[in-house]
């Protein structure tokens, strides 16, 4: 009697283990219990809600930058060279902002899971991609939080040059290289990189040392890769 209800209460822990974890919850979750909340998204891989969060938060940031005038000290110069006036370079630039984030972070996303994945995969581990994508995906919140943030601090620094990166330690003239490698480095960057080291434990099925490792062979690559492509898009900062 007593194996039988060992076996039973085995039985429903694994089905319990194994129910889908709400899309967003999972997005909390991820922030407060990234452990449990990757190992269940191993289990049951989603994606959607985070990839939108982290596409709608930059695009709307840019959007208030752009019509609040924020964006204004970047505009005449751009104006007066294609012969046009205010109104029409800053429905250009909203457009651009707006192609941006619908396009390219979800590149940039896609470049991250390609990066992590083979990363994982050189230290040992197996996943498939689409575990590894939710997972890039989730890590990616605070990204999107990273970009509301800054949009915040529009209205302090009253200009879109600030950032929230380390490039301002760097005279960019002089150091073009290491200005563009620092301008990849923020507190959400760093977020979301050391999500993606507790992630790669049980995405990669990996040792902690390895997936650690692998992680951090993942970020300086990335950082290397986005820094060359002069992109910025790890980090929040314009």
């Amino acid at each position: 009697m007593s194996g039988s209800c060992g076996g039973e209460g085995s039985r429903v822990d694994r089905a319990a283990g194994a129910r889908p974890i709400n899309a967003l919850a999972a997005m909390t979750l991820v922030l407060a219990h990234p452990q449990r909340t990757f190992e269940r998204l191993t289990e049951r891989p989603h994606w959607v809600l985070p990839l939108v969060f982290v596409v709608a938060a930059p695009m709307v940031s840019a959007v208030y930058a752009v019509r609040s005038g924020f964006m204004d000290e970047l505009v005449p110069a751009e104006a007066a060279l294609a012969g046009g006036g205010l109104a029409g370079v800053r429905a250009a630039l909203l457009s651009q902002a707006i192609l941006m984030a619908v396009v390219g972070i979800p590149l940039v996303i896609l470049l991250e899971t390609l990066l992590f994945r083979l990363a994982g995969t050189l230290a040992g581990g197996r996943a498939s991609f689409r575990v590894v994508f939710s997972a890039v995906a989730h890590a990616s919140i605070p990204v999107g939080i990273g970009a509301l943030v800054l949009g915040c601090f529009l209205r302090f620094t009253g200009t879109a040059r600030a950032g929230l990166n380390l490039g301002f330690l760097i005279e960019p003239v002089r150091h073009p290289h290491l200005w563009s490698i620092l301008r990849q480095i923020d507190l959400f960057s760093v977020w979301l990189f050391a999500l993606l080291g507790i992630a790669a434990e049980p995405v990669f099925g990996l040792p902690r040392r390895r997936a650690r490792a692998a992680t951090v062979a993942f970020a300086l690559a990335y950082i290397l890769i986005m820094s060359w492509s002069g992109r910025g898009a790890v980090g929040p900062g314009m």
